[in-house]
């Protein structure tokens, strides 16, 4: 299983950046990348998707905002985000969504409630080449949210003190959904 690469690491940006920064990096890259500029070579071809993905992302701001709050897991269809959010790739009713699994997920199963989870840490180091050779010791320093073994996330001092919202059943988020004659749309009020 291979990971993906920071979409703002490829295109040699940070959070930051203006959108013509970023405009400005991509256009750079994939001059640089282009397989009409380095024919048969595959490397610079896998590098050249690599930056049309990045950018691809990163230039539309409602995707680049959900990349930011969830990493590629927005986009992959994994648990992280894809069931807090109504983004659907391409489709051609916006915000309409319809999947059979959340008919039945809704019906059959109840939504865990508490914090969502996080995404993984990355911290960009860089060491000499010798070092990558010889090896070394470096110390890193981030910083990390932890979930709290008095209250295990929930901010209570014990079990009796929780409280559920009845709005967003716990989850921290409100989600109105409505059945249409085209299936179930979801929705946030906010």
């Amino acid at each position: 299983m291979t990971t993906k690469r920071d979409y703002y690491e490829i295109l040699e940006i940070s959070k930051t950046s203006s959108n013509d920064d970023i405009k400005r990096n991509y256009r750079k890259l994939a001059k640089k990348f282009h397989p009409d500029a380095n024919p048969n070579d595959v490397e610079a071809e896998n590098k050249f998707k690599e930056i049309s993905e990045a950018y691809t992302i990163l230039s539309d701001p409602e995707k680049k905002l959900l990349y930011d709050r969830y990493g590629h897991d927005a986009f992959n269809g994994s648990a992280g985000a894809s069931k807090y959010s109504n983004y659907t790739q391409g489709s051609p009713f916006g915000n309409f969504s319809f999947d059979i699994n959340d008919l039945f997920n809704n019906f059959y199963s109840r939504e865990k409630a508490g914090p969502t989870p996080g995404t993984d840490i990355h911290k960009t180091l860089k060491i000499k080449f010798e070092e990558a050779i010889y090896g070394i010791t470096k110390t890193v320093h981030f910083k990390a949210i932890d979930i709290c073994d008095t209250c295990t996330g929930t901010g209570a001092k014990s079990e009796a003190d929780i409280y559920k919202c009845m709005t967003c059943n716990g989850t921290g988020q409100e989600r109105l959904q409505q059945s249409t004659l085209m299936g179930i749309r979801l929705s946030s009020p906010n």
